[in-house]
Parts: C-alpha cells; sequence; structure tokens
C-alpha cells in the first residue's frame, strides 16, 4: 500500500448526535424522514436522561425534523440555541399535531420548551427551524429533569424544578 502524508483535521465529537443531512447524509426536512435522537440519550441517573444534537439550519425546506421517544407521565425539555437569526422550536406528536412553542427569555438559549409531559407514551418530534441558513445549532432534549435556564442567580428569578418524580429522585 501507498504511504500518505501531509496534513489532516480530525474532529471528535462526544455525547452528541451530528445531523446527518449536514454530514452529506439523509435529510430529515419532514416528519416522515426525521433523525432519531434516541441513540444520544445518555443517563444522568434514575429516570433521567438527555439527548442532543448539533446541526446546520436548512436553505432548503426550512425545518430539521427530530425524533425521540416518550413513556406516559415522562417529561421533556428542548433547548434550542442557535448563534443568529430568527429562531423557532416545536414540539409534535406522531399524528403532526403542535403540541408546544419554544419559548424566549433565557439567556443562555435561544427558544425552550420546558417540562413538557407526555401523556401518552410514543414517538415525540422536535421541529428546528431559522431564518438565517447555514447557522450550526445545538438541540439538547432532557426526558425527566430539569434544563438548566438563565437567569436563575437569586431567589427572585428561581426556577421551579418540576421535573418527574421517579421512585422518589427528581433530577436537576
Amino acid at each position: 500500500a501507498g504511504v500518505t502524508t501531509g496534513l489532516y483535521t480530525v474532529r471528535v465529537t462526544l455525547n452528541v448526535a451530528l445531523e446527518a443531512e449536514a454530514n452529506n447524509g439523509p435529510t430529515n426536512n419532514t416528519q416522515a424522514t426525521a433523525q432519531n435522537l434516541d441513540p444520544s440519550f445518555l443517563s444522568l441517573g434514575g429516570a433521567a436522561s438527555r439527548g442532543a444534537v448539533v446541526g446546520a439550519t436548512d436553505t432548503s425546506s426550512g425545518n430539521d425534523f427530530y425524533a425521540f421517544t416518550l413513556a406516559a407521565g415522562d417529561t421533556a425539555t428542548l433547548a434550542l440555541r442557535v448563534p443568529a437569526g430568527t429562531p423557532s422550536l416545536t414540539l409534535r406528536d406522531a399524528s403532526g399535531t403542535l403540541l408546544a412553542l419554544g419559548a424566549t427569555g433565557a439567556t443562555n438559549v435561544s427558544r425552550i420548551v420546558t417540562d413538557f409531559t407526555a401523556t401518552v407514551a410514543g414517538t415525540y418530534y422536535a421541529v428546528v427551524n431559522n431564518s438565517s441558513s447555514g447557522q450550526i445549532y445545538t438541540l439538547v432534549v432532557t426526558r425527566n429533569a430539569e434544563f438548566d435556564t438563565e437567569p436563575n442567580d437569586t431567589p427572585a428569578v428561581a426556577r421551579d424544578v418540576v421535573s418527574s418524580q421517579v421512585a422518589g429522585e427528581q433530577r436537576a
């Protein structure tokens, strides 16, 4: 075999999925082609876990769909961080019904859906969109755990911890 010399760049990504479409993989522009985030979930102890993906906002359809599962009674928080543009984050069920809209206000994320409680077990979909294409974003989904949003450094702006308790444990 021949020897190849030269300069190389290696990027190592740990504990997060990479959007397949942003890396020359299949598209995730519809609910039917959503990228499954379940393999990216890591245990946080007890019933709490978190999944994450790094993606790039689209120029074509505008929407990126991500699928994940919840059991009945599970809580989910979705946090989206995009450096520029006007992002949107929605949560949908398996039939495509809009369940929640990402809110603004936190200073450490662009949009957040906080403490959604699944009434039925099944597949749920996070949908990311942004007014500016080509922006690298991070989406974090927690199950049965809180996501720390800022500001919350004083009692006046403290957040309630309302994630589900499982076996007497509640994760924040």
